[in-house]
């Protein structure tokens, strides 16, 4: 995860998939906005499992590692690495299921 800077914000630590099928990097962007949205990742399981399967091993792996750190939340980082998540995405995250 490389720290970005942002112009209109603070610096943040985003997942960089080294794909080089941009439709399959875009599905992986898919799956991972919908798992942040539900904080769950059942629903995309066969989905991204079949992407899984069709990605080279080293983004492939790097993608199953994001959909857990975004389902549940917590995101693995080196000692003294603070995130600050946004209030809203936060909240998103504590929604009771509907």
């Amino acid at each position: 995860m490389p720290l970005l800077a942002h112009d209109n914000g603070p610096s943040s630590l985003t997942y960089v998939l080294t794909c080089k099928d941009p439709d399959r990097a875009n599905e992986a962007v898919g799956i991972l906005r919908r798992v942040l949205a539900r904080g769950d990742a059942a629903m995309v399981e066969a989905h991204s499992n079949a992407l899984m399967a069709a990605m080279p091993d080293a983004p492939a792996s790097s993608l199953c590692q994001a959909v857990v750190e975004a389902a549940t939340g917590t995101w693995r980082a080196e000692s003294g690495v603070l995130f600050v998540v946004p209030i809203r995405t936060y909240l998103r995250m504590k929604k009771p299921p509907m």
